[in-house]
């Protein structure tokens, strides 16, 4: 069985990506950049050589990957300043309600709220450590599939782990 190819030709004005399956018989293929960085490729083939891209048709597959290009890169500054208003207003509304006289439970709850507006929260915990570090509570427990625990020694565990190392963690 032939298997399709992957390469890089030259031609239509610069290098081309092309991959070329097994029934190919012509390809073109146009970098999609962006400040000089290829992002991905706009590729297009046809199985008969009898139809085989024009140069024309070339040089208007790159016209067509340019403003492709252009259009990601809006639609991707677009989506990161939307992020940041979103962010910046959820900063906001958690300062807004440190400065409240509301008791410790509603402002957690506000907070939860707050933070789900950003990022999805179903399983949220406020975590704190007593003055002299030996006991770790729970003032905050939203969890699906967890009951609220008591408070305990600090012992293992990613809260205990996050405040020995003082930085966020991710763990996959």
């Amino acid at each position: 069985v032939a298997r399709g190819v992957l390469g890089w030709r030259g031609g239509c004005g610069g290098s081309v990506l092309c991959w070329c399956g097994p029934l190919c018989q012509v390809c073109v293929g146009v970098p999609l950049r962006c400040q000089c960085r290829c992002f991905g490729v706009l590729a297009m083939q046809r199985c008969a050589a009898v139809n085989a891209y024009t140069a024309a048709e070339a040089e208007l597959i790159g016209f067509v990957a340019t403003q492709l290009a252009s259009s990601f890169q809006h639609r991707r500054e677009t989506a990161e300043r939307e992020h940041n208003d979103r962010l910046h207003s959820v900063l906001y509304q958690i300062t807004v309600l440190a400065n409240t006289d509301e008791s410790s439970d509603l402002f957690f709850e506000h907070v939860h709220y707050t933070v789900s507006t950003l990022l999805n929260s179903d399983n949220f915990h406020i975590s704190l450590l007593s003055e002299a570090g030996v006991t770790l509570a729970f003032p905050y427990w939203v969890d699906r599939h967890a009951p609220h625990p008591p408070p305990r020694l600090p012992a293992l565990g990613l809260c205990v782990y996050t405040v020995r190392m003082g930085r966020a963690q991710l763990i996959p």
